[in-house]
C-alpha cells in the first residue's frame, strides 16, 4: 500500500511539474504570460532591445517580414504585446501578401477567425486590384482579422493613410481589455 502511494504521489508531482513547465514555455506571447513584469520579460526576449521608453521594443523578423517586437505593461504587468511591420515595399500590393500570408499563419495556430473583415471606406480604386495597394495607403481600404481565446485576443490589420501603410498583430489580455474598457466607460459618465 505505501508502495502504491509512493507511486501515485510521484506520478502527481511529475503531472505538476509537466503542467508548470508547458505553461512557461507556451505563455500568452512569445514564451511571456500576461501579468510578467517588464524585467521578466526582458531576461526572456532574445531579440534586440531598441527602446524601453514607453513599454519594450525589440527588433525581430517573423515569416521572413522585418518586425519591431513590443511588449505594453499596466501597472507593471504585461498586459498587451504584438508585432509591427517594418518592411518597406515598392509595391504597396507586396503588403496585402505579407498580411495574409500572416493571417493565414495565425488561422494554422488560432483556427478560423472570429472576425474577418475587408472593409472599402471609398471605392475608387476596389474594381482595380493592381492599385489596391494604393486604396490602403490612402485610407480607401482596411483589412482586420480577429481571434479569442481564453486568455487573449489576438488581431492583425492592414491600413494607412497619408501613403503611410500599417500592418501589424496585436495581442491583448482579455482581463485587462474588459478592465481598460470600464474605467473609459467610467471616464465618460464622469464627463457628462
Amino acid at each position: 500500500m505505501i508502495r502504491v502511494c509512493k507511486i501515485w504521489l510521484m506520478g502527481l508531482i511529475l503531472c505538476f511539474l509537466v503542467s508548470c513547465q508547458d505553461r512557461q514555455t507556451i505563455g500568452d506571447f512569445r514564451g511571456h504570460s500576461w501579468g510578467d513584469s517588464a524585467e521578466s520579460v526582458r531576461k526572456k526576449e532574445q531579440a534586440t532591445l531598441v527602446s524601453s521608453k514607453e513599454g519594450l521594443a525589440y527588433e525581430g523578423s517573423i515569416a521572413g517580414i522585418s518586425v519591431l517586437i513590443m511588449y505594453i505593461f499596466t501597472d507593471g504587468k504585461l498586459s498587451q504585446a504584438g508585432y509591427l511591420s517594418q518592411e518597406s515595399q515598392t509595391n504597396k500590393n507586396r503588403y496585402i501578401e505579407d498580411y495574409e500570408e500572416l493571417k493565414n499563419f495565425l488561422g494554422k495556430k488560432y483556427g478560423q477567425p472570429d472576425s474577418d473583415r475587408v472593409t472599402w471606406k471609398n471605392d475608387q480604386y476596389r474594381e482595380s486590384q493592381s492599385d489596391w495597394g494604393t486604396a490602403l495607403s490612402i485610407g480607401h481600404l482596411l483589412y482586420r482579422a480577429e481571434w479569442n481565446t481564453d486568455s487573449t485576443m489576438v488581431e492583425t490589420f492592414l491600413g494607412g493613410d497619408n501613403s503611410m501603410l500599417i500592418h501589424g498583430i496585436r495581442y491583448h489580455e482579455r482581463a485587462s481589455m474588459a478592465e481598460r474598457e470600464r474605467k473609459s466607460e467610467e471616464e465618460a459618465l464622469d464627463q457628462l
